[in-house]
């Protein structure tokens, strides 16, 4: 790793400037191309209704690959959560990645039902290892009173690649079918993976600094500290643990159920709308942009909130109401 870093030094502190915009560039651009084969599927509805026999009982299918990937998706988000603590966020972020291209990829090639949905679901949970790795990431690299505002514009990215994979997909639907709108965006993911590996570290101590709590207590520098055990420095704290401060956490509970009731309006817009608006009668082109103007105006509200929290102590309950 060669000499350790002085952090508190004018050199070393330029070096973990560097070293934070990298990282958070990282994992906004990782985040962002996720939603490129997420959401991608709300663009192909319409015609992927048709493919699959039309009317009723296509809509009846196409709901059923939507649900699918939200229940894989939620039992993802835990079972890779508990990963990225294990395996550092940079490697399970990376596979997530690459699974989730691979899927995409995959849905874009096959022709039956039962293939839609087995393929979706397995994207379903390849997706989940997105937001926990690039919290992890972020918890990592910036300290607790710097953390709402960052995470205001690192939630940017989920809305930026929202707004961005209707574009992609309208455009690619227009000009060359329902398959591309899967086939081009797995391409992106791909390489948006090997940058996202590249790039990230798990956090500073991986780079020679030491941990964002010793920095801002001004505590051990890395030439004081034991070597840290493996990537990262985090030894893990057993399964047991985790499951205690997490399930057992009634905070956790409250904030699950709070997501619940938003996600239940979001994604049911997200999956639906331009199916309506096409059912109403709008070309590709215009439905498109019709309903890619939520996602824009939702970047600012995001960055506006992040910036509350933090002028509120950290207090995140005033915001979410």
């Amino acid at each position: 790793m060669g000499a350790p870093i002085v952090y508190d030094s004018p050199e070393g502190a330029s070096l973990l400037k560097k070293w934070r915009v990298r990282v958070f560039i990282a994992a906004w651009t990782m985040y962002a191309t996720y939603y490129l084969c997420r959401l991608n599927l709300s663009i192909a509805v319409p015609s992927l209704k048709e493919f699959l026999g039309g009317g009723v009982a296509g809509r009846d299918k196409v709901g059923w690959i939507m649900t699918g990937l939200f229940l894989a998706y939620g039992v993802g988000q835990v079972v890779n959560g508990l990963l990225g603590d294990r395996f550092g966020p940079r490697l399970v972020g990376t596979i997530g990645m690459l699974g989730s291209a691979t899927m995409n990829l995959l849905f874009g090639l096959v022709g039956s039902f039962p293939a839609f949905l087995g393929i979706w679901i397995a994207n379903g949970f390849l997706q989940a290892t997105g937001a926990p790795s690039r919290i992890k990431v972020l918890a990592n690299w910036f300290s607790p009173k710097d953390r709402g505002k960052m995470m205001g514009f690192l939630g940017t990215d989920y809305v930026v690649g929202n707004a961005a994979s209707w574009l992609l997909a309208g455009w690619l639907l227009q000009n060359y079918g329902w398959r591309y709108v899967f086939i081009v965006p797995a391409l992106v993911l791909f390489a948006s993976a090997i940058h996202f590996f590249i790039r990230v570290r798990n956090s500073p101590e991986d780079v020679g600094f030491p941990t964002i709590e010793e920095m801002e207590r001004g505590g051990a520098k890395k030439e004081d500290r034991p070597e840290a055990e493996g990537e990262g420095g985090d030894a893990h704290a057993g399964w047991d643990f985790v499951f205690r401060q997490t399930f057992m956490n009634p905070r956790v509970w409250i904030v699950a159920f709070a997501y619940f009731g938003v996600d239940l309006f979001r994604y049911g817009f997200l999956g639906w709308s331009f199916d309506y608006v096409i059912e109403q009668g709008a070309p590709v082109g215009k439905g498109v942009l019709k309903i890619v103007m939520i996602p824009f105006v939702g970047a600012l509200g995001i960055i506006i909130s992040g910036w509350l929290t933090d002028k509120l102590g950290g207090k995140r309950a005033p915001v979410v109401s």
